[in-house]
Formats: C-alpha cells, sequence, structure tokens
C-alpha cells in the first residue's frame, strides 16, 4: 500500500493552480447516416487515414495493420475505446475557460472525416445493438480480454462516456472527492450506462469484487484512498497452459506484484472519481457522465467544476 500512497504524496504538486489545469476525454460513436447502424471497422479506419491525410493529424500507434491513435501536433489525441466505431477525444490540459472550444473544435474535424464516408455522429451514451462492435487496440485491452472474456467486454463497446480530469491541490484531493461523492446521484442521472458496468463486473471471468466499478466514495485521507484501492488485485497475463487451451489472465494481490505499473493499475479500478498523477500534477478524473449532444458538454463541466470551487 506504501508505494501507492507514495506515488500520490511524495512530489512536488506546489505549482498547481486550481482549475489551471483541465483535460477531457470525449468518447462518440458514429453510425452510418442512412439506418443509423455502427460502421464497420473499414468505414473507421477510413476516417482514421482522412485525418491522417487531412495533415492536422500523424499515425501514433497501429496495431495488427490497423490504426489505433493519432496524435496531433499539439499533443491531442483520438483512438479507439473497445467499439470499432467508438472514437474517443483526449484533449492536452488546458485553462477551464478554453477547454470547450478546443474540444468542440477536435471533435469538429472528427465529425468531418466521419461525413466524407457517410458517417455521423450518435449523441447518445448507449449504443442499442447486437452487433459485436468490439476492437482491442492495444495491449492493456488484449490483456482485459484475457481476464474477462469477450462476452464481458461487449457490454463496454457499445457505451460513450465524457470524463474530465482536473489538476487539484494535494491537501485539497480529498475534500474535493467527498464533494463529488455528495453529487453521485446527479451524475449517475446523466450516466445510463452504469448497467453496462454492473453487467461487465458480473459477467467478468476474473472474479471482481463489486467495489472495482464506482467503489466506495468517501475518504478521510489519501492514505486510507490508497488502503482501500489496494484491495483491489492486479491485472496480470498468464502463460498458456496449451495450445489447446485459451490464454487466461490472474488477479494477483498487490502485495505479489515487485514491479508494479501503478498508472496501468489505477486504470483497471473503475471507481467514479479516482486520483491520477499527470506529469507534475494530481488530478481527479470525474467519470460517470453519459455522452449527449456537445450543447451539453459546456453543463457537465460546470457539474464537475462546481465540486472545486
Amino acid at each position: 500500500m506504501q508505494r501507492v500512497v507514495d506515488y500520490f504524496v511524495n512530489r512536488d504538486f506546489s505549482n498547481i493552480v486550481p482549475g489551471a489545469s483541465v483535460g477531457a476525454e470525449i468518447e462518440t460513436s458514429l453510425v452510418e447516416r442512412q439506418g443509423g447502424r455502427p460502421i464497420s471497422l473499414q468505414t473507421s479506419q477510413m476516417i482514421m487515414q482522412q485525418l491522417i491525410d487531412s495533415g492536422q493529424w500523424n499515425l501514433q500507434e497501429s496495431k495488427g495493420g490497423l490504426i489505433s491513435a493519432l496524435m496531433d501536433k499539439q499533443g491531442n489525441r483520438i483512438c479507439y475505446e473497445l467499439g470499432r466505431q467508438n472514437f474517443e477525444v483526449v484533449t492536452v490540459p488546458s485553462q477551464v475557460d478554453s477547454l470547450l472550444v478546443k474540444t468542440r473544435g477536435l471533435l469538429g474535424q472528427l465529425y468531418l472525416a466521419a461525413e466524407k464516408y457517410g458517417a455521423e455522429p450518435f449523441f447518445g451514451p448507449v449504443l442499442h445493438t447486437e452487433e459485436n462492435l468490439l476492437i482491442i487496440p492495444d495491449a492493456r485491452d488484449a490483456t482485459w480480454l484475457q481476464v474477462d472474456g469477450k462476452r464481458a467486454l461487449e457490454f463496454l463497446s457499445r457505451i460513450s462516456a465524457v470524463q474530465f480530469t482536473i489538476a487539484v491541490e494535494k491537501n485539497r484531493a480529498i475534500s474535493c472527492l467527498n464533494q463529488l461523492a455528495g453529487k453521485l446521484d446527479i451524475f449517475l442521472d446523466y450516466y445510463p450506462q452504469h448497467v453496462n458496468w454492473l453487467a461487465y463486473i458480473a459477467g467478468s471471468n476474473a472474479g471482481y469484487a463489486h467495489s472495482r466499478y464506482g467503489g466506495p466514495l468517501y475518504f478521510e485521507s489519501i492514505a486510507d484512498y490508497a488502503r482501500q484501492l489496494t484491495g483491489h488485485g492486479v491485472i496480470t497475463e498468464s502463460v498458456r497452459p496449451s495450445l489447446r487451451e485459451p490464454c487466461t489472465g490472474n488477479l494477483r494481490p498487490l502485495s505479489e506484484v515487485v514491479d508494479l505499473d501503478i498508472p496501468m493499475y489505477l486504470r483497471s479500478v473503475w471507481w467514479h472519481f479516482r486520483l491520477k498523477v499527470y506529469g507534475d500534477c494530481l488530478c481527479i478524473e470525474v467519470r460517470p457522465i453519459g455522452r449527449r449532444n456537445d450543447d451539453q458538454l459546456e453543463e457537465q463541466l460546470d457539474l464537475v467544476m462546481s465540486c472545486f470551487s
């Protein structure tokens, strides 16, 4: 537990200015303009290539011959989020007052590329379809596929969320987490995919504790936060027993993992409000916000920032 506490507290966060560093992750499902079906993998790849051809985006990652992530000159990213139709726009940190202007500009570039191939954004948190949308764009998702099984992960391939990550002073981190917790009911009104997450946890082969998603809400200190966090096992890969048997993953107690990748571990415990470290900033990631029309992004951000004032 102590190494996780140290990760959060043994850093120089003295330069943090509240509200001066806010990032956004906006997931958007793209569907066919005619008929509303999720776009095909081929179409999603053509959209990725169109963004590269525009001269504004460069290839950042590819996997299995597929374009999986792009980055622009400012460091903003576009990548897949589990579903072949689900594009995630990840912004670099910005001043809160300018964040949404930049975010809408990036989304506009995605929509323009999609339009060229007869696709448009679906402004909703859950895409209701029986199609298998799952795509595994990176090593993290490949490991989770081994651990969870395909059927469980499919619940998450149909959902789109909005997440904001806000820099916070170390001595205010816990009080801000607790303020967010006090507004959970409001957040969940934006978050019907809560049901998909519950189905994922219940259906996973990993045997996750129920509190790995959503988690505890109130904490006394960063040490208390770390204590409750580190009760969850570390997702690791295991060796395939034989060529005839599927490769499965393991959940190992944190005490048994010597070389712990702490950032990856933090990403694998899906609490509604969770501490992160980005560069020289201690941050809180606010997760339970369902994707809606772009016009509602301002209302969603205002709700989040009201807990940091």
